[in-house]
């Protein structure tokens, strides 16, 4: 997942840019912070646990990732499923929500010739994505409103 902010500050304004830049990176860091630990929640009664890296690949850009691919299966779905699970068994996780529970598993029977659907995509970082979208703005526009008291000072 990837998101940033850019600031625009008129021409003639006595205001630092700098300051404001450090701002939204402040913003932009405990945002993606957050965002890593919905991930854990998702993820959190794995036995394989994924680790989700936070890199700061331009100023104001902040990324997100794993290169765990369990993670990218069961977030993407597959079409085909190669794997037979033994009864009774529970999905840990629920399609388009962020959270994770304990889940039943009894044995699984892995073999090319099974073809049966696919892993139903559970879109975490779609639903992650819509949760953060909306709230990043408000927390951009809180650091924001306190890098101009400290300013006004």
């Amino acid at each position: 997942m990837r998101f940033g902010a850019r600031i625009h500050v008129p021409p003639n304004s006595f205001l630092d840019p700098g300051l404001y830049l450090k701002g939204i990176g402040r913003a932009l860091d405990e945002a993606a912070e957050d965002v890593r630990i919905d991930y854990k929640v998702v993820t959190q009664t794995w036995i394989n646990q994924p680790l989700f890296v936070i890199e700061a690949t331009k100023p104001n850009v902040r990324d997100i990732f794993t290169t765990q691919d369990i993670f990218k299966y069961i977030d993407r779905g597959t079409r085909v499923r190669h794997a037979l699970m033994l009864p009774p068994f529970v999905a840990k996780t629920v399609p388009g929500q962020i959270r994770s529970r304990k889940g039943k598993f009894s044995g699984v029977i892995v073999n090319k010739n099974i073809n049966l659907p696919g892993i139903q995509a559970r879109e975490f970082s779609k639903v992650i994505g819509e949760k953060w979208t909306k709230r990043l703005p408000k927390m951009i526009q809180k650091s924001m409103a306190t890098v101009a008291k400290q300013e006004s000072r």
